[in-house]
């Protein structure tokens, strides 16, 4: 647990010199795209020392003994869930890679311009998940569901409802951000689309961070291969006739069909796991 404060800290830090840096750049330097590489780009590079440095040395203070079993199984395991994760990145980009050849590249561009706006509100749920899964990950196994149940109410405070009041008035939001009347006219309804996928994603975190607890990494790879293939139908027999619509909408239809999947492990599977644990 104090490591994992550790690596919070060491999280916020590096973030604002990337972020204070770049924009140091930006003001008294250049204001160009290079400016905001040299900062993060410059961090980066020191962050991954310092990490790797750290990381040496609290193995050098133990002895590391581990079998060739158990080195097989977290490999397996790492694969399996590193093929969910990568096939999870892919779904959210389906919209961007199928969109374009489906809509009047006009219309996409409108849609770009909304989407940045509705999926920064992903960045919400970084901070309550990194704060809490150590200690869900520690009292899960053990059958104590503390930290679980404040997780349930980080979520739908920070989350859940930012996106809600975000969707309601999400038209006024464009007016305010943008001031473009077409985007503001093209671009609310994707915009409170996308905004109520967050929310529904944001629900979903609370099994997700379950299943990451209990090692089910199979159960991730299945849920976004069939993710990919939903998302993409739903794009290509949408697109035509719904226009940029379909890409707000494919991205609730997914955040949908995860949470399904999320509670059906729940009632299904985590019984399961849970009693094997505790008979081992």
């Amino acid at each position: 647990m104090q490591e994992q404060h550790r690596s919070n800290i060491s999280q916020i830090i590096f973030a604002s010199l990337k972020h204070g840096g770049a924009f140091l750049l930006v003001i008294f330097w250049s204001p160009s795209a290079e400016s905001y590489l040299i900062a993060f780009s410059a961090v980066a590079a020191i962050e991954w020392f310092i990490n790797r440095w750290v990381i040496f040395a609290g193995l050098s203070k133990g002895s590391l003994k581990i079998s060739l079993a158990e080195l097989y199984a977290t490999a397996r395991s790492t694969a399996t869930l590193s093929i969910g994760v990568l096939l999870g990145i892919l779904v959210s980009q389906l919209d961007k890679l199928l969109l374009p050849g489906m809509v009047p590249i006009s219309d996409y561009g409108r849609y770009a311009a909304v989407a940045g706006l509705g999926l920064a509100f992903l960045q919400f749920q970084s901070p309550v998940l990194n704060a809490l899964y150590p200690r869900i990950a520690t009292e899960l196994p053990a059958g104590e569901h503390k930290s679980l149940r404040t997780l349930v109410v980080a979520i739908i405070v920070t989350n859940v409802l930012p996106c809600l009041v975000a969707a309601a008035g999400a038209e006024w939001l464009l007016r305010l951000w943008i001031k473009d009347p077409a985007i503001v006219a093209a671009g609310t309804i994707p915009l409170q689309l996308i905004l109520l996928s967050i929310a529904v994603n944001a629900a979903y975190q609370i099994f997700y961070q379950q299943i990451l607890v209990l090692g089910d990494g199979r159960y991730v790879m299945w849920i976004n291969a069939f993710n990919v293939i939903g998302v993409a139908t739903f794009i290509a027999l949408t697109a035509p006739r719904l226009g940029i619509i379909a890409g707000g909408a494919s991205w609730l239809f997914g955040a949908t069909l995860q949470l399904i999947a999320g509670m059906t492990w729940v009632f299904i599977r985590k019984p399961r796991m849970m009693a094997a644990i505790a008979n081992n």
